[in-house]
Formats: C-alpha cells, structure tokens, sequence
C-alpha cells in the first residue's frame, strides 16, 4: 500500500470514527449553562448576519473573552440554522472531525510515523474527555481555537521545511487567528519550541548538553553558529509571544469587567497552587480510566494533604523520566511538555471562576499524552518483540472501548436536566448543578423540583447573587412572594445595577398588588437594558390599570418594537385602541395576537366584541 492511499484511507476512517461516536449529539437540546448567554437568548447572535451583529461581535468583550470569530461562527450558525440546535451541534462536530484529520496530517508530517499519527489522531477524535466539547454549543471557542491550533501547527511545520517571511506570515496569521476564538492557545509558542527538538530537529539534543553550556561560556569564539543554531527557534517566538501577551491583556481586562476573577482571599495561594497539582494529576488519571465525568467540578479549596502529596509526587516522578530519557525516548519529555504548558493557562494558578478543573480544557493538552501513549506503546513492542498484528489489535479494543465509554456517557448531554443530574450524581456540595437543574426544572414546570435543588444551591453557596436570584424566581412563581422578595432584596444589595433582578422584584411586587412601589424597579431594569419587550409590557399593563391609556399605549408600542410577535402586547395594545374609539385597528392587533398564539381565549373573546361592534355599527 502506497503512502498517499494510507493516509486517504487513515483519513476517513477517522472522519468516520468522530462521526459514528458523536452522531448522536445532533439529537441534543441546547442546555442552560451558558448557552443562553452565547446562542438562544443573546439578541445580537439570535438575529442572523446583519451589519450590526458583526460590529458587536469584534467590539464584545462580555463573556469574559474576545473573541470575535467565535461570536460570528455562532451568529452564521443562527442565520443557517436559526435556533434548531441540531444544525449548531453538527457545526461542532463537523469542525471537530476537521481537528482530528488535520491533527493526523501535521503529527506525519512532522514525524513520518503514519500509523503512531492515525493512533494518536484516533484517541483524540473519541477518547470520552471530548464530550465536553463536542456536545456543549458554547464550548465552539474551544474546538475553533484547536482548529486554528492545528492550523498554526500545519503552517509551522510548513514554514521549518524551508524558513522565508511568506511562510512565518502564514504562521503569525493562523496563529492570530486562533487568539481571537479563544485565548487558552496563548501556550502555543512555546510548543513550537518544543517540537524544535523534536520531532522537527531544528534544536540538536548534543546541544543541549552541559558540555555544550560549557563551550558557550568558556570557548565562545569555537561555538557562535551553536549559540545562533540555538537561539534562531527561540527568537522566531517572539513575535508570537507579543500576540500572546496582548491576548492576556485583554482577556485580564474582559475577565475583570464581568467580575470572573476571584480575589486571593477567596482563593489563596497555597489552594491555587495545590489545586494545580492535583487537578494536573486528575486529568492524567481520567485519560486513562474517563469516568465519573461531570460538567462542573466545583472548587473544594485545599485539597487533602494526601492527594497533594500524591499529585505532586506524580508528576514530580514522570517529570524526572521525562528528562532523563530525553535523548533516546524524545518523544516522551515533548509529550509531557505539551501536556504541562497547553494546560497552564487554564490549570488554576491563575483562578477563572470557581470550578476546580473542566473536561473542555483537555482538548489540546490531551494530545501530549497521546503521543506518549502512542509512541511509547510502539517502542514497547518493539522492546519486546510483540508482532505489529498483535499491537493492532490492542489498539483496536482501546480504540473500542473508548467508543462505548462515550456511547454510555454522551446520553448525559442530551439536555439540561439529564446533564446536571448525572452532575449531582458524581460530585459533592455541587453548587451549580443544583442552580442550573433548578432552572431546568422551572422552565419545564416542576416549581417544587427547582425549589428543591434551589434550596441546595443556596445551602451550598449562599452568597452567589444568581443563585438567591434564581431562588426568587422559583418562589415567586410557587406563590411564596414574600420570601421571594427577602431574596430579591439581597440579590439588589449586592448589584443594585442588577437588570434581571430589578425586572424580577417588580413582578413580584406586581403579584402582590403594590403597582406604584413596582414602576421604579421596571424603570431601573431598563436602565441596563432598554430593549427589554417584557419589562415595557408589563409596564404598559400598570399604567392600564391606573387608566393612564396614553402612557399604557407607548408602552405596548415599544413592546412591539423590540418584539413584534408579543401576543400578549397585541392583545393589550387592542383593547386600548378599541377603548380609544379605533375597532379596526384594535382588530388588526387582536387578530395578530390570535395568529401567533391560537388558544389566546382573552384575544379571541375581545376579537368577538369588536366585530360585533363593527357589524352592528354597520347594520
């Protein structure tokens, strides 16, 4: 068999691999962590393409990122799709199909090992650790950032072939490229400068000797082209770690704006950093045996004495085989290195909310310990004597077992109950579990079920402000206003700015009947968000009340405005008209309100009384 027709064959069977094992995702619902934020609720994304939506997405910083290409990927997938999550998750899928085959291309490339390439290809496109990112629409940052990682590695190898400015341009490009999907590719330049050692030998492994060191200091003149030899890879980074730098800038100043940064007290240094080792560690284990997976880990602050010293005993141990072995197994100390550094941004040193570690962030830093596990396995069996045949068919049933494990696990992700459930089943005091299942469960009707894990939620982490929102919400709606109202409260204590907060104490304030003390809290929602159809409609229903139709009416305008498809504001805005003395506008109203909701008996009813009117002004 030729080379080329290996690699076409390998190719699609690994399209085929990814797209077998993950094929059932397209089925999923989107899920209400942060999915809302990032697709279905976000009116810049929801509405398509227009010239407005792309100025929002360069400009946007409120997810904590910017990260433009990722928004305009979203708002595409809407204009393509609209809201179906079939069509955003099979964008997902076809992009991570596209890492896998480009992974495989690059890894042969560079190391001319075709089948250790298609095995570490293999275990990236279906090891269980990828759910995460697969299935999760908001995850799309990091599966963009891993194409253009790929791409940024394709280009690399492209340019070290034969180095000229056109083929580095083409590297600063990709790489710039992938800084604007998501930051977490920061690390990037410093595994090119890895895989300068190997497997691309621009640094010689003689050179990096203490003998060498000691011609560098103490016989100069007899080794300047070793010193350039060295230092040339080194220097080619630096214009990569300029856009490195800027990334962290502006992702430290987007992170602070949105309050995603918890201070030292709340997080102190011994608890960062222990939590490092351990979680570094935890990945290492869930790659071999993926279990127990969950969509949030929350933070336990220090852990154990025991799992330290285990974590740090650990690593410590396959750092000091890494580097010992560095001549003769390369492959190993690169493997370990990439594994480290693509995990460091997000490893916890650095704290980004109050998750101890992601499945999400394994994406790329997996590859490090495939090609461990890939090329270790092979010199192995050589070691031993063990027959190519026989270490197929190892692969064979790893490859196997891996594809069942995300057969049983991938069901998880089919919405949001089914995710934060199975969530709740694997950890312990999982504080956002129980806040997002409540949502969940709210949204579906089962008031009691959200109060419930609520409550939990609450218990577990009283001092979250969306949590005591949630909290309010869900008793609001159970009846419970004045608990509701005690929740709302703090919530407004702790953001007084808080638009959703304020929009919630005034429906509940509405429910209780005190309509004068509920117009202020409206009024202040919309001060953080003035496009907000709902708090203009409930607006209107207050001044309808209080019989100032004219205020009433602006208000079901403006409702209209932002929403044309507001039933309830078509219904409203008709019986104005009609009290106005204008029936066939009113119907017009009425009539839409009927036509976007069918079983709106208040709308049929008032439908019914003007064209009676109509007919007997007629007659």
């Amino acid at each position: 068999m030729t080379t080329n027709r290996a690699k076409i064959i390998i190719c699609l069977s690994l399209a085929i691999a990814a797209l077998v094992t993950f094929w059932q995702v397209r089925n999923h619902e989107f899920i209400n962590l942060d999915d809302d934020l990032y697709v279905y609720e976000n009116p810049h994304v929801k509405s398509g393409l227009t010239p407005e939506n792309i100025k929002w997405a360069i400009k946007n910083l409120d997810a904590g990122f910017w990260m433009p290409l990722t928004w305009l990927t979203h708002i595409l997938d809407c204009e393509l799709y609209g809201l179906n999550p079939e069509g955003h998750h099979f964008s997902n899928l076809l992009l991570h199909m596209a890492n896998t085959l480009l992974l495989f291309l690059v890894l042969s490339r560079m190391t001319s090992a075709l089948w250790r390439s298609a095995f570490v290809a293999m275990l990236f496109a279906i090891h269980p650790l990828q759910i995460e990112s697969v299935a999760w629409v908001t995850e799309r940052k990091g599966i963009l950032s891993g194409l253009f990682w790929m791409l940024t590695l394709w280009s690399y190898v492209y340019y070290a072939e034969k180095p000229d400015i056109k083929r580095y341009c083409l590297v600063l490009l990709f790489f710039g490229l992938g800084l604007l999907t998501k930051p977490m590719i920061v690390m990037l330049p410093v595994v090119l400068l890895f895989l300068d050692y190997w497997p691309l030998k621009r640094i010689r492994s003689d050179s990096l000797s203490w003998s060498a060191y000691h011609k560098l200091l103490f016989q100069p003149s007899n080794t300047h082209g070793l010193l350039w030899r060295n230092l040339s890879p080194v220097l080619e980074k630096i214009p990569l770690l300029v856009l490195s730098a800027a990334s962290i800038s502006i992702t430290f100043f987007a992170e602070t704006k949105v309050g995603a940064l918890p201070s030292l007290e709340s997080f102190p240094v011994i608890v960062r950093v222990s939590n490092a080792f351990v979680s570094y560690a935890t990945y290492l284990i869930k790659s071999i045996c993926p279990i127990h997976l969950s969509v949030f880990y929350p933070h336990q602050g220090l852990p154990p004495l025991w799992k330290i010293t285990g974590a740090a005993l650990l690593l410590a141990a396959l750092s000091f085989a890494a580097a010992k072995c560095r001549k003769t197994q390369p492959f190993f100390i690169i493997g370990w290195l990439w594994f480290l550094f693509a995990l460091l941004p997000v490893i916890g040193f650095i704290q980004i909310g109050d998750h101890s570690m992601a499945d999400r962030y394994f994406y790329i830093p997996c590859i490090g310990v495939f090609i461990i596990v890939s090329w270790g396995s092979h010199r192995t069996a050589a070691k031993f004597g063990l027959a190519k045949a026989h270490l197929f068919l190892l692969a064979a049933v790893v490859v196997f077992l891996l594809g069942v494990s995300v057969q049983i696990q991938l069901p998880r992700w089919r919405n949001s109950i089914t995710l934060f459930k199975h969530a709740l089943e694997v950890t312990r005091n999982n504080h956002a579990a129980h806040n997002n299942l409540a949502h969940a469960l709210f949204h579906k009707g089962d008031v009691q079920g959200a109060l419930q894990h609520a409550s939990e939620a609450v218990r577990i982490k009283p001092n979250s402000i969306e949590i005591r929102y949630n909290m309010g919400v869900a008793l609001a709606s159970s009846g419970k206003l004045e608990e509701a109202i005690s929740h709302l409260e703090w919530v407004l204590q702790a953001d007084p700015d808080s638009g959703m907060g304020n929009y919630s104490m005034a429906l509940a304030l509405t429910q209780q009947g005190k309509f004068e003390q509920a117009i202020p809290y409206f009024l202040k929602s919309l001060e953080s968000n003035g496009d907000h159809a709902a708090v203009h409609y409930h607006l209107g229903k207050i001044f309808f009340k209080q019989n100032r139709l004219e205020k009433a009416y602006h208000q079901y305008k403006e409702a209209l405005r932002i929403n044309p498809n507001y039933p309830e504001a078509h219904n409203d805005l008709g019986v104005i008209l009609y009290e106005q003395g204008k029936p066939r506008e009113a119907a017009f109203h009425i009539s839409q309100a009927l036509k976007l909701r069918p079983d709106f008996e208040d709308a049929q009813r008032n439908l019914d009384i003007i064209l009676r009117n109509l007919k007997s002004t007629k007659d």
